[in-house]
Order: C-alpha cells, then structure tokens, then sequence
C-alpha cells in the first residue's frame, strides 16, 4: 500500500509544475504574438495559453491551498473557496472550447 504522504507530494507539485510551465508558455506566447502580428494561429495561441494560466491558477488553488488549509485547521476556508476554484476550472474549459471554435471558424473562413 502506497503511503498517502508521496500521493500528497504529488498533489502539490503537479500543479506547482504546470503552474511554472503556463507561466512559460504565456510568455513565450506574448513574445511569438508581438512579433507575427495579425496571423489568427499566434492570436489562438495566445489566449489559449491565457486560459491555461487561469486554469493552472484554479488548479493550484484546488490542490496545493486546500492541503495547506486542511493541515492548519481551516476547513471554514476551504469550504469557503472549494465552488469558486472549482467553478473557475470549469470556466476556462468554457474558454478554451470558445476559443478554439473561434479559431476553426476563422480557419475555415481563411482558407476560401
């Protein structure tokens, strides 16, 4: 039987790890937008990678703040904030959808 302290760990560095990898990719995408200035594929890119830091965000706030609140005692809090992280990850799987129905849209508008 696995102990729960490793399961615990990697509760809390995933998200920490996707969260530093959205940071990058956000960054990478505004510098790859400024430079190809109106091509719609670095625009998608650009705001898909926004949604992924809101997500990454929401996520981190889900896994490593709630391990946080728990362990002090402050169950009130994270009862408090459980529907709003949650609510915000199913906001940016709205986004994200949107977004690339957007993006196949102009695609195809494009390409006649």
């Amino acid at each position: 039987m696995l102990p729960m302290s490793l399961v615990k760990i990697v509760e809390i560095i995933g998200p920490a790890v996707v969260l530093v990898f959205s940071v990058m990719i956000i960054s990478a995408a505004t510098t790859i937008k400024r430079r190809a200035e109106g091509t719609n594929v670095w625009y998608f890119l650009y705001w898909f990678s926004i949604a992924e830091i809101v997500f990454a965000i929401a996520r981190s706030i889900g896994h490593i703040l709630r391990h946080i609140l728990l362990t002090f005692g402050l169950k009130s809090v994270w009862d408090f904030l459980a529907p709003y992280s949650g609510g915000t990850n199913t906001i940016t799987f709205v986004i994200v959808f949107v977004v690339t129905l957007l993006m196949a849209k102009s695609i195809r508008e494009f390409s006649k």
